[in-house]
């Protein structure tokens, strides 16, 4: 890896905590200074509210937007966007993601006044289900992604024939893709500049390994992992609210505990949940016949192509990032221990608490100011 290559993932990173710490202090602060019942004393009504809310949370993120999905990408020779094409990218995913969580904020004010608390939070948790069943078509919205050719895996087993397979083109070159639907409707997104750049023995690599993601199990369990976290958390947050969901300052003070708790989900249990799974698709990929040398050929691609680091030298990107490094996942596959973990459940929860109206859900080190990875966030 080149110097400037090393010196991008750290920056990157850095930017990436810097975002995550400013809507951490943007939560404790709304909380201590009581923000939600100063935006609800506003006098006007929860749709003109939420919007100014909604509102400001477009404008106080644009600095570390431009700072991440532009200017840095930019400085280190990550991307040959102009400004004008970036920014209209930024301004069609923000607007539209905040006219959505809009929306929703709305929706949840309602059914929180008629269903009350426990109806509010099966309403989220529907939600939830719904952002992963369409999770494809929210990607397609909020960004520029065209998919240029769909068909079904040759698999003989009845249980995974219905297995679809999209290539999608993005125009971000740190776009991976993933795994988008429910289990047993799961669709597996495969970048089309990968199919460009690679040899083909490394394409059936990584196209193998995401197939191991859902055979392994290990990509339902993330999802289900985050779901729970989600609604765990927002039962504590809206428990935690001095005032009532039904109230608009109750659904602010909402968002502000649920934001802290998505924070600490994304650096903390999940992020180690996400790693193990990592490892977990890479032994079973190995055991399914993988070669080596391909396996690690790709794994060195796509951290290359994320701005990762080979070895995380900074102690605290080791514990919280969500990916393990190339180092960390080499060692593993050599040492052929067998580990279970919950594959991508860290981002899956980012993208899943829209349903909870979290303020952290782009605001991470991967997709910081980038609309291409604001739904499917980097993953291996």
């Amino acid at each position: 890896m080149t110097n400037d290559s090393f010196i991008y993932g750290c920056v990157r990173w850095r930017v990436g905590l810097l975002s995550l710490g400013f809507w951490a202090t943007i939560s404790i602060l709304g909380l201590v200074l009581d923000g939600g019942t100063v935006f609800a004393s506003c006098g006007h009504g929860p749709e003109i509210t939420l919007a100014t809310f909604w509102g400001c949370y477009v404008l106080l993120g644009f600095a570390f937007d431009f700072w991440g999905g532009y200017l840095l990408p930019k400085k280190h020779g990550r991307s040959s966007s102009t400004f004008t094409n970036w920014l209209s990218k930024w301004c069609r995913g923000s607007l539209l993601h905040a006219a959505y969580l809009w929306l929703a904020s709305l929706a949840l004010l309602r059914v929180a006044e008629h269903l009350g608390f426990w109806g509010s939070i099966a309403f989220v948790g529907v939600h939830m289900i719904l952002l992963a069943r369409f999770q494809f078509f929210f990607a397609k919205l909020l960004a520029p992604l065209r998919r240029v050719k769909s068909g079904r895996l040759p698999i003989e087993d009845g249980a995974l024939s219905r297995l679809r397979i999209h290539t999608v083109e993005s125009e971000d070159e740190a776009f991976t893709g993933g795994v988008a639907g429910p289990p047993g409707r799961e669709g597996i997104i495969i970048p089309a500049h990968w199919q460009e750049n690679l040899p083909t023995e490394v394409m059936s690599t990584l196209r193998a390994r995401r197939l191991g993601t859902v055979i392994s199990g290990s990509r339902s369990r993330g999802l289900f992992a985050a779901i729970l976290w989600n609604l765990i958390w927002f039962s504590i947050a809206a428990w935690l609210s001095p005032q009532p969901l039904s109230s608009v300052a109750g659904l602010l003070h909402t968002i502000f505990w649920f934001s802290l708790f998505c924070t600490l989900g994304h650096t903390g249990l999940l992020a180690l949940l996400s790693r193990r799974g990592s490892m977990e698709v890479d032994s079973w990929t190995h055991a399914k016949g993988a070669c080596e040398f391909k396996l690690q050929q790709a794994i060195s691609f796509t951290n290359k192509l994320q701005g990762e680091q080979p070895c995380k030298r900074n102690p605290l990107e080791a514990i919280f990032s969500a990916i393990p490094s190339v180092e960390k996942r080499l060692q593993h596959l050599f040492m052929k221990k067998h580990i279970r973990g919950a594959w991508n459940a860290s981002y899956m929860m980012l993208f899943l608490s829209w349903a909870g109206l979290g303020l952290v859900s782009r605001a991470g080190p991967g997709n910081l100011g980038r609309p291409e990875l604001w739904v499917f966030l980097p993953c291996d």
